[in-house]
């Protein structure tokens, strides 16, 4: 109890202190886009950190904005949010370690911002890194934000080389289900050395090098820090949000959706989707935003995105040969047939390639790890 209420003092002492007027040291923050959100890593730290506050002004009005920590050895309160009159949001986050230290190294990834609306982050944001003493270590005050860890283009990855060996009657052989023993693509290259902080994502797990790809590439986040539900399906606004970033988030004006909400996450990833012919919404004329996304979906949205960049999207497959070929929407013929003739989207079995089943959070990271690889260009 006398811990817990030295700890509590200490963190009532650290919000009371005025903000460092000027920076002493070369610490920057490292910001990465995701769906929903943006990754935050402080770099460039020279001293032992025990407690630390961020203050970032948002250009948008986000007064639900939220912060999820990546530090498991940290006291973090909910992040205070104030939106003023000109429109900004002030950000500010607050993190406090119990015992030991939040980092002893140079580098500390932060956590994810998540904004809940349309925003741009600032230049630079305010920053306070205090020692077990509580006095400023070096690194506080103006602090510049960087953007190392963006979405890479459709082709960052040079071609596989593997082809169409094994082919089922659809023309590609079938997604392994998970197991210990399954045949995966070849390793994908230039990946940091670095393992994944998802314990439902082990090492040797079926699609370990796809989601660590698609993961630091800043393409998908992680449902925690710790976890990344592999088996969770995906919504369509996800995907489109995905492609967006892909497409390195360029402006967007609005969609006319009407279940497409103007501070959604996904709202001007939609309106960039539609306005390029890349979504068209279902025959009501709503998006669905939050409907688990369907294989054939995904086909539709991955060759519409690949003939909006100029890619060649004449390859067909012959998909005769799975008994549910009839089941696949007229709308995704075409695409379903790109996507199998790429190896995007093969079979779920050696005869039945399931259009109209939902894509999991692992086979999307598969699918799109595909699709960047195979629309490589150099």
């Amino acid at each position: 109890m006398k811990r817990i209420l030295a700890f509590l003092t200490a963190l009532c002492l650290f919000w009371a202190m005025p903000p460092v007027a000027r920076a002493q040291g070369n610490t920057a923050l490292i910001y990465g886009q995701e769906a929903g959100g943006t990754s935050l890593t402080l770099e460039g730290l020279e001293e032992t950190i025990c407690a630390l506050q961020l203050e970032l002004t948002l250009q948008g009005t986000c007064p639900n904005a939220s912060f999820v920590p990546a530090v498991s050895n940290a006291y973090v309160p909910e992040c205070r949010v104030e939106v003023r009159e000109d429109g900004s949001t002030v950000v500010t986050v607050y993190m406090t370690a119990p015992e030991g230290v939040l980092t002893s190294g140079s580098s500390l990834q932060l956590g994810t911002l998540l904004p809940g609306g349309d925003y741009a982050l600032p230049a630079q944001g305010s920053l306070l890194l205090l020692d077990r003493s509580l006095q400023p270590c070096r690194g506080s005050g103006s602090v510049s934000l960087e953007s190392r860890r963006t979405p890479p283009s459709v082709n960052p990855l040079p071609p596989s080389g593997s082809g169409s060996s094994g082919q089922t009657p659809g023309g590609s052989k079938p997604e392994p289900e998970p197991g210990p023993d399954l045949p995966t693509d070849p390793a994908l290259p230039n990946q940091p050395d670095l393992p994944l902080p998802f314990l439902d994502v082990p090492a040797g797990y079926w699609c370990y090098d796809e989601v660590r790809y698609i993961y630091q590439a800043g393409l998908m986040n992680g449902t925690s820090a710790t976890a990344f539900s592999p088996s969770a399906t995906t919504t369509r606004g996800m995907i489109v949000t995905i492609l967006y970033r892909m497409d390195g988030s360029p402006a967007a004006g609005s969609s006319a959706f009407a279940d497409v909400a103007p501070g959604a996450y996904y709202a001007s990833a939609v309106a960039w989707a539609s306005a390029n012919g890349i979504v068209t919404g279902y025959e009501d004329g709503s998006f669905g935003p939050e409907d688990p996304i369907t294989r054939e979906q995904m086909a539709a949205f991955l060759f519409r995105y690949a003939r909006y960049k100029g890619l060649d999207v004449s390859a067909q497959a012959n998909l005769s040969g799975y008994t549910d070929a009839g089941r696949i929407s007229p709308y995704a013929v075409e695409p379903l047939r790109w996507a199998n003739a790429l190896g995007l989207i093969t079979g779920t079995t050696a005869d039945m390639i399931s259009p109209t089943g939902s894509a999991t959070r692992e086979q999307a990271a598969v699918i799109l790890t595909r699709f960047i690889r195979n629309t490589s260009q150099g």
